[in-house]
């Protein structure tokens, strides 16, 4: 509101830490991204090190609007930016091809059921997490109470996981691309 932030959802950095090792001693994900403060693409890349960091600048430039800046680390690095930093989003990615995005969905199955405290959004080949009821939806909701307007002056568009409680939310004028 006027340039401040009225509300934030912060994900917590030591419990990310033991989320990403009960990931992995599971599942074996390929790369883990934060959303933080200092870094909007902070990456972690546990497989193909050497060809990861050639590839992911030729994915980069496939995402048009969604491009942004990155950064890839080492583990240690990408853990004392979680310790350290404000985390606002956590993803998980198992790669690309059909196979991938089967066991993405897999993954993000089990984890809406064993893992309460968090929302986990599946997109074909990775999974977001934020804090339990950190959505987009309730965020338009938030902003709808603040500025006294009502669900009918909302149209929502999206074109991911992340996007579905929007839809179900706001679904008479919701459209997806």
């Amino acid at each position: 509101e006027n340039g401040k932030i009225v509300y934030e959802d912060l994900l917590d950095g030591e419990e990310i830490i033991k989320l990403m090792e009960r990931i992995e001693s599971r599942f074996d994900p390929s790369n883990y991204v934060v959303m933080t403060e200092n870094y909007n693409t902070y990456i972690y890349s546990r497989k193909y090190k050497p060809s990861f960091r050639c590839i992911y600048p030729l994915y980069k430039l496939s995402q048009g609007r969604y491009d942004s800046p990155y950064k890839i680390v080492r583990k240690s690095k990408f853990i004392k930016e979680i310790k350290n930093g404000r985390i606002f989003k956590l993803m998980c990615f198992f790669g690309i091809g059909h196979r991938n995005s089967v066991r993405a969905s897999i993954v993000s199955k089990y984890l809406s059921k064993y893992e309460p405290n968090y929302e986990s959004n599946w997109s074909s080949i990775s999974i977001e997490f934020n804090n339990k009821g950190c959505t987009k939806a309730n965020g338009i909701k938030k902003y709808l109470e603040m500025h006294n307007y009502s669900k009918d002056d909302v149209y929502v568009i999206g074109d991911s996981g992340n996007d579905v409680c929007m839809f179900i939310e706001f679904f008479v004028r919701s459209f997806c691309i």
